[in-house]
């Protein structure tokens, strides 16, 4: 019969290992080409299915967005144009700030007058709360008790929504 050594045996297994890996790089090689096209492909499904996903807009549940801010009055702008230019239509943005030694708040009041002059929003989509600085935890246990809607999502204030992650 056979008779293998410890030192074959880990030769032998190292062996399948590497052909295992080669034979994935060469079908990646093969496939990836054929990359864009397939993604073109989804995109143009996408596309197709637009008046589904208008149907679905229509019985959409509300989404609270709860934004714990501490500081943040460099990004927060961003962070609120992204939930609005998200497309989504029943949601509601609740942006606690906790206590900052900044302007966040008046730079947060001041951009909602904004979009609300502008029609872009109504003054029910988003709510401000100021409180005393009682860390991220407290300003998240202040937005889940204001929060009205049947999906709630948090989003720190120096983050932003992809396009249609609602």
């Amino acid at each position: 019969m056979w008779q293998l050594t410890l030192f074959e045996i880990v030769r032998y297994i190292v062996a399948f290992f590497v052909i295992i890996t080669l034979l994935k790089n060469i079908t990646f090689l093969i496939i990836a080409p054929f990359y864009p096209i397939i993604e073109k492909r989804r995109y143009l499904k996408y596309l197709v299915s637009a008046p589904a996903r208008q149907r679905r807009l229509d019985q959409s549940p509300k989404v609270s967005i709860i934004v714990p801010a501490w500081n943040e009055e460099v990004g927060i702008i961003k962070t609120i144009s992204s939930v609005i230019q998200n497309g989504y239509i029943e949601y509601e943005l609740i942006i606690v700030n906790d206590g900052p030694t900044d302007r966040t708040s008046e730079i947060c009041e001041q951009y909602v007058r904004k979009l609300y002059g502008m029609g872009l929003i109504t003054l029910h989509n988003i709510k401000v709360i100021n409180q005393a600085n009682g860390g991220k935890g407290a300003a998240l246990n202040t937005g889940l008790s204001r929060a009205t809607g049947e999906i709630v999502l948090t989003l720190d204030a120096d983050s932003a929504l992809k396009p249609g992650a609602l």
